[in-house]
């Protein structure tokens, strides 16, 4: 699922409970394994990790096979573990978009059996970006996601 009018709205399921996919967002070796996607390297000493709220964070993206440096950077608004991060983003300081995270467990809610799977909903909006720019963020954020399946899957 996903929109393009002022942000972006995909929908994901992952093979691994919520506490897992939330870690691969605050934890800088998990992070680096996901974020950029397959085509990109985010080292891990390169990223920085404050998650709290007013907790800042950055990473240092090497993107694709030309290896363009991108400098990631945003501040944590809502930690809620497991189930909700909100933070800002940004490449392009002094505007930034907002990202909404939600981690919906999926299974028997009654029993809590099967509830190793998540429904993952991420929302970026801002209005700081041109439609084109949009698609072309959540094509970005497709392929993240997509090695992000990897990651957990291991």
């Amino acid at each position: 699922m996903s929109e393009i009018t002022d942000g972006i709205s995909i929908t994901r399921i992952f093979d691994a409970p919520p506490e897992e996919v939330f870690a691969a967002w605050v934890e800088p070796a998990k992070f680096g394994r996901w974020f950029g996607g397959a085509a990109s390297d985010v080292p891990v000493e390169t990223i920085t990790m404050d998650a709290r709220p007013g907790g800042l964070w950055s990473a240092l993206m090497f993107a694709g096979p030309e290896r363009i440096e991108i400098a990631w950077s945003g501040e944590f608004v809502v930690v809620d573990p497991p189930s909700r991060l909100v933070l800002t983003l940004t490449d392009a300081e002094p505007s930034s978009e907002s990202v909404t995270v939600t981690f919906t467990p999926l299974g028997d809610t009654v029993t809590d059996e099967g509830n190793d799977r998540t429904e993952m909903t991420f929302r970026q909006a801002g209005g700081t970006l041109e439609p084109e720019e949009y698609e072309q963020a959540r094509l970005g954020w497709q392929g993240f996601f997509d090695e992000l399946e990897t990651v957990l899957a291991r």
